[in-house]
């Protein structure tokens, strides 16, 4: 039977398709229809008996996003399960432009310390860095000089969330955080700018390119966007570690070690 989440009625209404997009992206690993989505009725919270719901936690404040299940303590089956999705990855698109624009502009070069004690930078940037944060940071301005600034940047907060509220509902789903999953990049830095900058400025996103082999890894903001376009674009698979888990978890699948892509948890 299907797995059915409820998203939270006080989820804002620039944010719902998202959430849900979110959720069902886990259909795209399954290979069919296995999760469904419908609306929580107003007033219902998380945790409740009746539903998995994923909660929208107003908290621009939080450090991140979290996930809990029941399980059944004879066999490990996930019985119930909410995701609480805070508002810190969606607090305002001009304060995600800020946040966007701060990540390409040069560090000051002043710095404050305790007498006595010597502060050393571990590397220095290359004149061609430079040259990219210059030019990236006069691509962010033109976006938010440009008549379409808020269009764009809400956006790229959309498919932030969509990737972020994939990876809570994964672990929802019995999927552990690998943070091995970005050994699977096949992006050098010089091309993630490039794309990311393009995508900023046109929405183009390509579907050949991997950030990770799982939205269960912690990844820069530029692969989490990335993850989280893809997830809408049918010529852009599943990541493979997700593919991987899902069958293995749900359909039995058996594989030699050397045949999976790399895995690294919490502990």
């Amino acid at each position: 039977k299907p797995i059915v989440y409820a998203v939270s009625a006080n989820t804002p209404e620039e944010f719902k398709q998202t959430v849900r997009e979110g959720v069902l992206y886990w259909n795209k690993v399954f290979g069919s229809e296995k999760i469904q989505v419908v609306d929580a009725p107003a007033g219902l919270t998380a945790p409740d008996a009746q539903y998995n719901i994923v909660q929208w936690v107003k908290f621009d404040g939080a450090g991140g996003a979290y996930a809990d299940a029941q399980l059944d303590p004879r066999s490990g089956e996930v019985t119930h399960a909410q995701v609480y999705f805070t508002s810190a990855f969606s607090s305002g698109v001009r304060k995600s432009a800020r946040g966007l624009l701060n990540r390409v502009r040069p560090l000051p070069k002043a710095r404050l310390g305790l007498r006595g004690f010597e502060t050393e930078r571990l590397c220095d940037r290359s004149e061609s860095e430079d040259a990219f944060v210059s030019s990236a940071e006069s691509a962010l301005l033109a976006v938010m000089s440009s008549g379409a600034t808020e269009e764009r940047i809400l956006e790229a907060t959309r498919d932030f969330v969509r990737s972020v509220v994939a990876h809570e509902v994964g672990h929802t789903l019995g999927l552990r955080h690998n943070f091995a999953g970005s050994i699977a990049s096949n992006l050098n830095m010089s091309e993630r700018r490039e794309i990311f900058n393009a995508y900023l400025l046109g929405g183009e996103m390509p579907a050949d390119k991997v950030a990770a082999s799982s939205v269960m890894d912690y990844l820069v903001i530029e692969d989490e966007v990335m993850l989280g376009r893809q997830m809408l674009m049918n010529q852009a698979p599943a990541p493979a570690y997700d593919r991987a888990a899902i069958a293995a978890l749900y359909f039995g699948a058996k594989k030699e070690p050397t045949e999976l892509p790399a895995f690294c948890t919490d502990s």
